[in-house]
């Protein structure tokens, strides 16, 4: 079977689920395997178990699978899906993913989870508005080591050192 043929199935809407699978366990080593990632993880009918898969464990996946035309329906299925993937397997994520859209650095900002913030600050591709709604949040006192990255990160807004990093609540005696 030649490249144009499995791109041509594995693009197919009708291809069913199980056969996108095979495509994919199939051809994930080989050279042009990207482009049959990319199909695979665009097309509607990829199961939720791939989909899932693509996006936490493929390189720059996220946000392909993000733009799946099936994804609403599925969030409106389970409006807690992206943030689930974010909150399960965010060390993957943010390994394999340099670049995620600002819609995705939403997502993950919402979920409020340490280790996701932390990668976001770590990250040098956070959009600036992220990084800034990041220093509005941070308790300095609980979190040096994200207020130090956020005062050094590329993307920081001049302003980042000026901004009011949430102080702690005085102690009274």
């Amino acid at each position: 079977m030649y490249i144009e043929d499995i791109l041509e199935k594995a693009t197919d809407p009708c291809t069913h689920p199980d056969e996108l699978y095979q495509i994919y366990d199939e051809h994930k080593v080989r050279g042009y395997k990207r482009q049959i990632i990319e199909a695979i993880g665009s097309n509607p009918n990829t199961s939720l178990e791939l989909l899932e898969y693509l996006f936490t464990k493929e390189p720059n996946m996220a946000d392909i699978v993000f733009d799946n035309p099936v994804m609403p329906l599925l969030i409106l299925e389970d409006p807690l899906l992206v943030t689930n993937w974010f909150i399960q397997s965010h060390n993957s994520i943010f390994r394999y993913n340099k670049l995620l859209s600002l819609e995705l650095q939403n997502i993950a900002l919402r979920t409020e989870n340490r280790d996701i913030i932390l990668h976001l600050v770590e990250s040098k591709t956070t959009a600036p508005s992220i990084i800034e709604e990041i220093a509005k949040r941070v308790n300095i006192a609980q979190n040096s080591v994200i207020a130090n990255l956020l005062k050094k990160h590329p993307n920081a807004p001049e302003n980042i050192t000026n901004l009011q990093l949430k102080k702690p609540p005085l102690a009274t005696v």
